[in-house]
């Protein structure tokens, strides 16, 4: 596939509407940078040029090309019930993206 055709599928296709989607990947919360692990998406150290996908059952693979990253997450949050919501409540995928990206910053 052509850089540029991979460039348009992982780029904000509109963020004037405050929409951080692109076109194949889902792209880090805008103003990711600046916000605490509760309420980034996904770890407040991805760069804005990573992207990702997540998952019904909580799976989650997320690259991030600027900090040679690829994080995979796999899970099964539906199980024993789909009530299940620690995954999400606690953060759990954030908090464990996170933990890698602080390594990099210590080497």
């Amino acid at each position: 596939m052509p850089e540029a055709a991979v460039k348009e599928f992982i780029k904000v296709q509109y963020p004037e509407n405050k929409n951080r989607r692109g076109l194949g990947f889902d792209k880090p919360l805008l103003g990711n940078d600046s916000l605490a692990l509760k309420d980034a998406y996904p770890a407040p150290e991805v760069s804005p040029e990573s992207f990702g996908h997540s998952g019904f059952t909580g799976t989650f693979v997320w690259a991030d090309p600027k900090n040679q990253l690829v994080y995979i997450f796999l899970s099964n949050r539906v199980y024993p019930s789909r009530e299940h919501r620690a995954l999400y409540d606690l953060h759990i995928r954030s908090a464990v993206q996170q933990v890698f990206y602080k390594a990099l910053v210590t080497e």
